[in-house]
């Protein structure tokens, strides 16, 4: 055989083998797990979500063309694409529980094909030491009485939805790990108890949303990892170390499990950037109930580098350490912030602030933040509302705050200028003489307005190497001192004006009483915050008179204990109107504003006895006499009408009008001319009339004779 035939055989073998290659290559690729295969074309529906509006300006829906192979109870899908961008279409749901995982993902938690794409997965039943990543394919993840025990759903792929499951971890890091944008974590149960690091939630991607979730998380009060950045904290419930993530509605508890080093430290939230690079912006954290408690430093916000833009609004903030309780902390500088509506409670038996920025001068600008209507409580030896450094152009009002310990002051301003301080309710209980509501430390050019600061030390405000700031029309008590004096301006050149005023109150109960009758005209003078105001006095007006005693002299009542009283007041007897207006007009004391206030005395009518005393029998055509006796607690009456009917026709004179008896020293009488009238008994009826007394009507008996 020549050599060029051996070619054209072997060329011959060549090819036959690679036809039966593709033969069966064609067959393994149309194979599938059962017998029985369906071809069903879907219609595309979005993800079911009660926060279906949260992403929809920032995602698009794609639409993706799919077809799905079912086999048996199993759907396999196959796509054009592995995976998209945008926005995930739900088009089919895939059940999984603890037996069929290994179905669907590997030993290490990663998806074995794509059959799970663009799918909704229902975990059922309880799974121990799983991992679920969504990294290859997209998919959302829902529970049916899911229970996870050391889990972790890991997430590398955009516009996931994690719903309805419940974790019990002790072992994992993390429960939900967020590496992509536009998440939905929504009415999750997250449970850690563990002495070993834990981050509960963990974002790193942006536009993520955690809403109406339930985290307890208890871990390690430990050093803070310094040696990586972001800088973390061993024990967090959430961490966000990216931009425009949304923390709404959630029940957030966070304690330390064990003490690992002395003044180890723990936070429910914290917000973060990299010291170098990474920002942790325009993130919201808004309605939330955060419980913080621990041995040693607690935080319940806390924000580190790269953060500027953030809010915090609406929250409820409980935090409670032994060593250190902060609520909300921004550590280094940061611009446009806004805190408002938060209640915040912070308690320790060491240090605790209620609000700390920029506390330790870091470098950085920290300019207009916005700091409106929280209401803070802060306990501790050394405490402050709120401890502020190298904060300008910012906003810090209408904030009531109330602090007690020793060492403590309400607001602090390190290096501040051009804020304002305006309409804050300060209360300060130390125990030290030398704490103040307000310390200002060289600061400049700073506005100080309309706020109301009772302290039980000396001074209400200090300012420490502080010039040209503006202190006006404030409400400023201290133990001893009231208005400008209580403020300590040592060695500063400041404005100080209209310090010296503290608005009172005048309580005033209305009166219902009858005329005649001896009440007590009572007055109660209060202040701002509701204590009796001791000193000055009250006149008393009745319809814009002022009461005087018998010698014309107007009547001054002297308030004593937060009370000035007129008493035994006689009610005028012909007084004839049923209200009358009493207004009480404080005169002011001291650094105590004048004030009036109004209440009404009512008038009741009473009743009155009618007797007739005048004959019983007259003849017809006769000029008669008829006469009733008009009593009151058998007193005569000197007021009202009486008018009188014959058969319940009313009496009238010759020209047709009623005729009218007035009551005089408690007698009516009319003079009547009898028409011809039938030899009977008629009916008498007496009828009284008056505006201060009730109606009151009297049925008699007359005959009539021939």
């Amino acid at each position: 055989m020549t050599k060029k035939n051996i070619l054209h055989i072997f060329l011959i073998s060549l090819l036959i083998l690679l036809s039966l290659s593709i033969v069966n290559a064609t067959e393994t690729n149309t194979q599938t797990k059962n017998m029985e295969t369906h071809t069903i074309t879907t219609q595309e529906s979005p993800i079911q979500q009660s926060t279906d509006d949260i992403q929809s300006q920032q995602i698009n829906n794609p639409k993706i063309k799919k077809t799905i192979e079912t086999t048996s109870n199993q759907l396999t899908e196959t796509s054009k694409n592995n995976h998209s961008t945008k926005n995930l279409k739900s088009k089919n749901s895939y059940i999984i529980n603890n037996t069929n995982y290994d179905d669907y993902f590997d030993e290490d938690g990663f998806v074995l094909d794509n059959t799970l794409s663009h799918s909704t997965v229902t975990l059922t039943g309880e799974f121990k030491n799983k991992t679920f990543y969504i990294d290859t394919v997209p998919f959302n993840i829902t529970g049916k009485n899911a229970l996870l025990h050391d889990s972790t759903i890991n997430i590398q792929l955009p516009s996931i939805k994690i719903s309805n499951i419940t974790f019990n971890n002790t072992n994992k890091n993390s429960a939900i790990v967020i590496e992509k944008e536009n998440t939905i974590i929504e009415n999750c149960n997250i449970t850690y108890n563990t002495t070993n690091d834990v981050k509960a939630i963990y974002i790193t991607g942006n536009n993520s949303t955690i809403i109406n979730n339930n985290i307890h998380v208890g871990g390690p009060s430990d050093e803070i990892d310094w040696y990586s950045d972001p800088d973390l904290a061993r024990t967090l419930s959430i961490a966000i170390t990216s931009n425009n993530n949304k923390v709404l509605y959630n029940n957030i508890t966070t304690y330390s499990t064990i003490s690992k080093i002395p003044y180890g430290a723990i936070e429910s939230i914290t917000i973060q950037g990299a010291i170098h690079g990474d920002k942790a912006e325009n993130n919201t954290v808004e309605y939330n109930n955060i419980i913080t408690t621990g041995h040693d430093y607690v935080y319940g916000i806390n924000l580190g580098q790269n953060i500027n833009n953030n809010k915090i609004n609406y929250n409820n903030i409980t935090s409670h350490g032994l060593a250190f309780a902060d609520s909300i902390q921004i550590f280094s500088a940061a611009s446009n912030i806004q805190i408002t509506y938060n209640n915040i409670s912070s308690i320790s038996q060491n240090i605790s602030d209620g609000i700390a920025i920029s506390k330790d001068n870091m470098v950085g600008e920290t300019r207009n933040n916005t700091i409106l209507f929280n209401r803070i409580e802060v306990d501790g030896n050394y405490s402050t509302a709120m401890d502020i450094g190298n904060i300008k152009d910012s906003q810090i009002n209408h904030n009531k705050i109330s602090i007690t310990g020793q060492n403590i002051n309400g607001i602090i301003i390190i290096n501040g200028k051009n804020n304002t301080i305006h309409k804050n309710n300060i209360k300060l209980n130390s125990l030290k003489n030398e704490d103040v509501g307000i310390l200002l430390k060289e600061s400049t050019d700073n506005q100080i307005t309309t706020n109301m600061i009772l302290t039980n030390t000396t001074h209400t405000i200090t300012l420490l190497g502080s010039n040209n700031n503006t202190i006006v029309n404030n409400t400023l008590i201290s133990k001893r001192k009231a208005g400008d004096i209580s403020i300590n301006t040592t060695n500063t050149i400041n404005t100080l004006d209209n310090n010296n005023h503290f608005k009172t109150r005048i309580l005033l109960n209305n009166i219902t009483t009858y005329r005649d009758m001896k009440v007590n005209l009572t007055c109660q003078v209060l202040d701002e915050t509701n204590k009796t105001v001791h000193g000055g006095k009250v006149v008393l007006k009745i319809n814009g008179k002022t009461l005087k005693d018998d010698n014309g002299n107007i009547i001054y009542l002297r308030v004593e204990n937060g009370v000035a009283q007129l008493s035994n007041y006689t009610i005028p007897e012909n007084w004839r109107k049923s209200e009358y207006t009493l207004t009480a007009v404080y005169g002011g004391y001291q650094h105590y504003l004048s004030n009036t206030n109004n209440s009404t005395i009512t008038l009741l009518k009473e009743n009155v006895t009618l007797t007739y005393t005048s004959q019983t029998t007259f003849k017809s055509n006769e000029t008669i006499k008829l006469s009733v006796n008009v009593t009151h607690d058998n007193k005569t009456v000197n007021t009202g009408h009486v008018i009188f009917k014959i058969n319940k026709k009313t009496l009238k004179d010759p020209s047709g009008n009623i005729i009218y008896a007035t009551v005089e020293n408690g007698i009516a009488t009319i003079t009547y001319t009898l028409p011809p009238m039938s030899s009977k008994i008629y009916n008498l009826t007496v009828v009284y009339g008056d505006s201060i007394y009730e109606r009151c009507e009297l049925n008699s008996k007359i005959t009539i004779v021939n």
